[in-house]
């Protein structure tokens, strides 16, 4: 199995992303405040990650809230507009 895309998940050799992708307008990262089956399935993909020594990588990041959440979750590493608009290539 090497994507859920229907999820907005990607698996990779070195990495699991949780992608906020638009997924019929939902996303795990998007509702990560307010749907707990959202928190569920992430904390699901960390415990994943960590038994196949795998780092997760957060997208979409946005506010400051989803940060704290994905943080307390295990999430280490992390990417969106919180940090940094997208930016040009080259």
């Amino acid at each position: 199995m090497s994507e859920w895309i229907s999820q907005g998940i990607e698996l990779e050799k070195l990495s699991i992303n949780v992608s906020a992708s638009q997924c019929h307008d939902e996303t795990f990262v998007d509702n990560i405040e307010t749907d707990e089956r959202d928190r569920v399935i992430v904390r699901g993909i960390v415990k994943v990650g960590e038994v196949m020594g795998m780092e997760v990588i957060a997208e979409g990041v946005e506010r400051k809230e989803q940060l704290e959440i994905l943080r307390n979750l295990g999430i280490r590493y992390l990417k969106g507009y919180l940090y940094s608009p997208p930016l040009e290539k080259g």
